[in-house]
């Protein structure tokens, strides 16, 4: 999960280096850098699963730099772990209102729509993520458990031996493709 969030992290600064080139003040730097610094600490709280004290952190990630989807992205999975899903719902549609074409924030809204037991949103989710990035083999075994649950066993299949070429070393990929 950290070479994840790692990667998300330079994308995010990647992206806002394209998007606004000469618009950054000191104070926005000096932001950027104290909400970098929360989101690691947050990260870190989340690994010892003291969601609470990541909300914490996340939160004082995203009021240091709110337009910053990936601090969205994380304070959503740390309510999700708390068990506020409406509130994780929030923080999703955020980040993905700041970056539409995160393929994480669909896989997350996917498994938020999964959770209410709405398979066909949760499909779309995985879909557009997968879409956008294919070589996401979390994102294909989601699909796959959908398609499955659908009764839509060959597509399913097919997800899951992705899932299992993407990342052969994983083994719940595995254990989808013997059920």
């Amino acid at each position: 999960m950290l070479s994840l969030l790692l990667a998300f992290f330079a994308a995010s600064a990647q992206a806002k280096a394209v998007a606004e080139p000469g618009q950054s003040t000191i104070w926005d730097q000096m932001m950027e850098a104290q909400a970098f610094r929360d989101l690691q600490d947050g990260y870190s709280l989340m690994e010892r699963r003291d969601y609470d004290a990541a909300v914490r952190a996340f939160a004082k990630a995203v009021v240091s730099n709110p337009t910053d989807p990936m601090g969205h992205l994380m304070l959503g999975s740390a309510y999700y772990w708390q068990g506020e899903v409406q509130q994780a719902e929030a923080e999703f549609k955020e980040g993905l209102r700041l970056d539409p074409n995160n393929a994480q924030g669909h896989l997350l809204m996917g498994i938020v729509h999964a959770w209410r037991g709405d398979p066909d949103k949760a499909y779309d989710s995985f879909k557009t993520g997968a879409r956008l990035d294919p070589r996401r083999a979390d994102l294909q075994m989601d699909l796959g458990s959908i398609e499955e649950t659908m009764g839509r066993y060959p597509e399913a299949l097919e997800h899951f031996r992705k899932a299992v070429a993407l990342e052969p070393e994983h083994p719940l990929y595995h254990y989808q493709i013997a059920v």
